[in-house]
């Protein structure tokens, strides 16, 4: 039931943080019923999934190698989310091909994000037979063999603070 009218903005949860969109007329609808009351909360994935709306599981991080702290934005993916359930952590980062370095988690993570076999240097991914995460800071064109990797995330800038010679010890925490 149009009146031609623009929708009215209202308020939603989506993963917890409070939105304004005027997007989707169920929401419209729902507001009408309690008017000058806000809307209950409502999941924006569900009722937005058919419109092209994908919440995004965005986190800052940041890493800390010797004096200097890196930050990097993760993506949104099972993997990733799995991967931050983790932290804080302090790894031991050892160097392999001199383009990553790489450390050993804690324990095996989600295996549900996307596959690749390839890289950009500043990717934070997730090798499942380690379980490992790695952080690229120099491409050298060779393929990664099977399974791939999962993308975690991406290195901001400074991503030069991984490549030195040997082990690096890094610790990394969310940004609140």
């Amino acid at each position: 039931m149009r009146t031609g009218k623009k929708h009215e903005p209202v308020t939603v949860q989506a993963k917890g943080e409070y939105k304004t969109s005027n997007v989707v007329s169920i929401f419209k609808a729902v507001a009408s019923k309690k008017r000058g009351t806000n809307p209950p909360p409502i999941q924006c994935k569900a009722v937005l999934k058919g419109r092209g709306f994908k919440p995004k599981f965005l986190m800052k991080i940041i890493i800390k190698v010797g004096d200097k702290a890196v930050t990097a934005t993760s993506i949104d993916s099972k993997t990733t989310r799995d991967f931050v359930s983790l932290l804080p952590l302090t790894l031991t980062m050892n160097d392999l091909f001199g383009r990553e370095k790489f450390a050993r988690l804690p324990r095996a993570i989600s295996e549900e994000g996307e596959r690749t076999k390839t890289y950009e240097v500043g990717d934070i991914i997730y090798w499942s037979p380690g379980p490992d995460v790695a952080i690229y800071y120099r491409h050298d064109e060779q393929p990664i063999p099977d399974p791939g990797i999962i993308t975690i995330g991406k290195i901001d800038a400074g991503v030069g603070a991984f490549n030195v010679p040997g082990s690096v010890k890094a610790t990394v925490e969310p940004i609140e």
